[in-house]
């Protein structure tokens, strides 16, 4: 009947909350309907409105599951109690067996301000209390429906507490599983935006010191594709972290083919980017990035191949072979992306050497 989110002590109305309060009305009803003394019908309705007033109020409080200390909980409860009970106390005498129309906004003020298992406590002897009042007072009460009624009111009242946090643990479960997952995520594409790029850059910057003195023109043009590659790898870097921008293929292609130019090794293509759909693009081009990465950092190669085609991408190497009995950071993120696509990454180390990478999509 409150707020099912967290929120604080200012909020705005929970209309939510405040639309059961016109229950209220059927006893004052009833009252002004039966004969008796017009002062004490006064009181009584000027009672009923004063615990309405005072329980949309409570719908302004922070919620239960906002309150940790001991000394809060009971805190909560005296508000509760003070802002509540005078009232229907004021109104019982008046209204008699009326006055269990009261409780379950008692038992919803009181759960939905509170902790939830000390709520439900506190609720349950609150509902207990009643029941056992009313047969103290009168008897022949426990055989009117009023009491009754209200008791199942008070108890789905509860029962919509207990479900309410049980949603809001499961939505709290699944944030954080979505948390960590994006986490992930985006380790793996810093990780493989900055192993390849520092990577390249790092072989580009031994080139270009090698010719500084002996061709200081070609010096100069490898520093030029180097600057160009640091700005690509920090706009990248930041397109990862803010998910605004999805890998290209083709962009990948190119930047593999000047990294192999680089170090000097024979790469050569079979396929055309346009044959892979564009929903595939994505993910293989990050595993011709994470690929190229290993080859120039691992495999001592002097050829490799590219083969690609829909649903398809393999590249294999003649360098000195996988040896690692377990994936990388790197291979690791790239088969688990693969794998939850549907498809199939597969690692051959064939026996004359070198390693094959192949990709297949469904």
């Amino acid at each position: 009947m409150f707020n099912r989110k967290p929120a604080a002590q200012g909020r705005k109305l929970n209309w939510y909350a405040v639309i059961w309060l016109v229950i209220l009305l059927q006893p004052v009803s009833m009252l002004w309907h039966q004969s008796g003394s017009l002062a004490l019908k006064l009181l009584a309705t000027f009672a009923t409105l004063a615990f309405c007033g005072f329980y949309i109020e409570l719908t302004r409080f922070k919620t239960g599951r906002q309150i940790g200390s001991s000394e809060n909980r009971w805190r909560a409860l005296a508000k509760v109690a003070l802002m509540l009970l005078p009232w229907v106390a004021l109104a019982m005498p008046v209204m008699k067996w009326m006055t269990p129309f009261f409780l379950p906004f008692v038992v919803s003020a009181t759960i939905f301000t509170t902790p939830l298992r000390f709520g439900l406590t506190v609720a349950a002897l609150e509902c207990a209390a009643v029941c056992l009042g009313a047969g103290i007072w009168d008897k022949a009460l426990l055989s009117n429906g009023s009491i009754w009624g209200s008791t199942l009111s008070a108890f789905f009242v509860m029962l919509i507490r207990v479900l309410t946090e049980r949603q809001y643990l499961d939505n709290e479960r699944n944030r954080r599983e979505a948390a960590l997952l994006q986490r992930e995520a985006i380790s793996r594409d810093v990780h493989d935006l900055l192993g390849h790029s520092l990577t390249v850059l790092t072989l580009k910057a031994e080139v270009a010191r090698r010719l500084v003195e002996v061709k200081p023109e070609a010096a100069a043009k490898e520093l030029d594709e180097i600057i160009e590659l640091s700005r690509t790898a920090l706009a990248d870097v930041r397109a990862t972290v803010t998910r605004l921008r999805t890998p290209d293929l083709a962009s990948q292609l190119a930047t593999s083919v000047t990294a192999f130019k680089a170090a000097e090794i024979e790469f050569t293509v079979e396929g055309q980017v346009e044959q892979v759909p564009e929903p595939q693009r994505e993910i293989l081009a990050w595993a011709l990035r994470e690929a190229t990465t290993n080859i120039l950092r691992h495999a001592q190669a002097k050829q490799v191949k590219l083969v690609l085609r829909e649903g398809y991408l393999s590249i294999s190497d003649d360098g000195v072979g996988f040896s690692g009995a377990q994936f990388g950071n790197g291979l690791s993120g790239l088969r688990s992306r693969i794998e939850a696509e549907g498809g199939k990454f597969t690692v051959i180390v064939p026996a004359t050497g070198g390693t094959s990478l192949e990709i297949e999509l469904p």
